[in-house]
């Protein structure tokens, strides 16, 4: 990577933002036991409002999602992006002059224009591809309580052995605190903590580190917490003290910050309507070209033609 590369994607700032008329505990779309999480969990609940922006070292986003009253808007710097990872966006300027005029809402989309859409009708849409393609919806995980209360029993004991934390002062009118573990020694005892319920949660007996322990640096390494009120407001960790040639002039941070007093997202004015008839002719145009270059759509593994 060129250091200048390196130095815009150390810039990029992620922003997520969650409004709604109540407290989120008790928004009900939100209590469901669908297994869905994170983003699927907030589409189309009418009652929750959410924003998400990439931002490079500009004020504008490169990249931003939101979700108004049911409806979703998503917009893309085309350029802002591909000159974040020292890329040309000339390719897909050349792809937006090939777009037939009925196709239209893809170019402005490429233009940079807002582009909205009913998120139940984005839903249906992926449901229609995924059954085009054979997947098959699997049963949400399950996990008793007894399960779930071994497994926090067992992360916090080794979180209490092997984490110390420090008061460090003030900083601004939050308090800093220090979380400070050994690598190494923390890896190894919650490998041995997990393993046995490991099976018992789905999915995660493949999550668990299977690299050696001597690939993990044999230091103690820290994270730095601000708490204001009784309530973190950032979190801050040096992914360098993970690097073992890293030396004390080597920095790469990465910090969360969180706030109760985001103001409500709000939807973009101007946005473009996109349409099923908008999706359908889009995917159609894709099936065509992939057709022309040897590409078998009846297949379920979408697999190429030898």
């Amino acid at each position: 990577m060129k250091p200048e590369d390196a130095a815009n994607l150390a810039s990029v700032r992620l922003a997520f933002t969650v409004s709604a008329d109540k407290p989120l505990k008790d928004v009900e779309s939100l209590k469901s036991t669908s297994g869905e999480t994170g983003l699927n969990a907030l589409t189309g609940a009418d009652a929750i409002d959410f924003g998400l922006a990439l931002h490079g070292k500009g004020s504008s986003a490169l990249a931003e999602i939101r979700q108004v009253g049911g409806t979703a808007y998503a917009r893309v710097d085309v350029d802002g992006l591909a000159g974040l990872v020292g890329e040309d966006a000339s390719e897909l300027r050349s792809m937006e002059s090939e777009l037939p005029p009925e196709l239209k809402v893809f170019k402005e989309a490429l233009q940079g224009k807002w582009i909205s859409f009913d998120s139940k009708l984005m839903e249906q849409f992926t449901n229609d591809l995924g059954g085009q393609a054979g997947a098959k919806p699997s049963a949400a995980p399950s996990v008793d309580a007894d399960t779930q209360r071994k497994l926090l029993d067992a992360l916090g004991s080794v979180l209490s052995r092997d984490v110390t934390f420090e008061e460090k002062g003030r900083q601004g009118d939050a308090d800093r605190i220090l979380i400070s573990a050994p690598a190494r020694t923390l890896v190894r005892d919650l490998e041995k903590a997990l393993t046995p319920l490991a099976k018992q949660f789905p999915g995660l007996d493949k999550e668990l580190p299977t690299s050696s322990l001597n690939e993990i640096p044999d230091r103690q390494v820290s994270a730095e917490l601000l708490i204001k009120d009784g309530v973190i407001t950032s979190i801050g960790f040096d992914f360098a003290q993970l690097v073992p040639k890293a030396t004390s002039d080597d920095h790469m941070v990465v910090k969360l910050s969180l706030s109760r007093e985001a103001a409500a997202v709000q939807a973009p004015t101007g946005a473009v309507a996109l349409t099923k008839k908008d999706l359908d002719g889009m995917m159609g145009m894709m099936v065509a070209g992939a057709d022309e270059t040897g590409f078998d759509f009846e297949e379920d593994d979408l697999a190429a033609q030898s």
